[in-house]
């Protein structure tokens, strides 16, 4: 971040947090990965079809694996910073009162380098960004940006979940053990199979 202005004219967290916290916004769905269910690479969910999406880029499969893993850690605060500062780079939003955003960040030992330098796009499709088609970049209008933060990510929590991947998983965890016993025990049943299937063969 490398804006220009005064401490003076920056609001403080509290009152962002205040803002952002009047429009009730929801916080991210997280499910369970079924290994039965669920394609074990695609992490965003379509809640109102019960489909994967296919294609997500890299920035949005990490968008959600810090929401699955790294971010929840800290508590819904820096769950809710972090919405604020994924709508602000997937908008490539200018607006003086990130400084505060990342600051706090900062004050709480993270990073902030959540994606690459090169990430575009780090928010799952939704069709409100459409009528978004420009962010007001004055010093004075950091409460239209948390508006439109908080419409943004109450649509995406309404419509998309996510699911709690193998590469999400503590590989220590229970949930992982049972993925590897399944694939194992897939992989065993793909090679008795491969067996009869040329043994049968010969034989004939």
């Amino acid at each position: 971040m490398n804006l220009r202005t005064s401490k003076k004219q920056l609001p403080t967290w509290s009152a962002i947090l205040d803002l952002w916290n009047s429009f009730n916004v929801p916080l991210t769905e997280i499910r369970a990965f079924n290994v039965k269910v669920y394609y074990p690479s695609l992490p965003w969910l379509d809640k109102s079809s019960d489909q994967q999406l296919i294609g997500s880029s890299n920035p949005q499969n990490d968008t959600a694996r810090h929401l699955c893993m790294s971010i929840c850690k800290y508590g819904t605060e820096m769950t809710i910073l972090f919405m604020m500062v994924a709508y602000c780079r997937e908008v490539k939003s200018r607006n003086p009162f990130e400084i505060v955003l990342h600051h706090e960040i900062k004050r709480l030992g993270l990073s902030s380098d959540f994606w690459d330098g090169n990430a575009k796009y780090v928010l799952p499709p939704l069709s409100s960004f459409s009528i978004i088609d420009k962010i007001d970049r004055a010093e004075g209008a950091w409460e239209e940006t948390i508006k439109n933060a908080a419409i943004i990510w109450t649509e995406i929590n309404s419509r998309w979940a996510v699911i709690r991947i193998p590469s999400f998983m503590d590989c220590k965890s229970h949930e992982y053990e049972e993925y590897r016993n399944y694939c194992d025990n897939q992989y065993e049943l793909q090679e008795r199979r491969e067996f009869e299937r040329l043994k049968k063969k010969y034989e004939s």
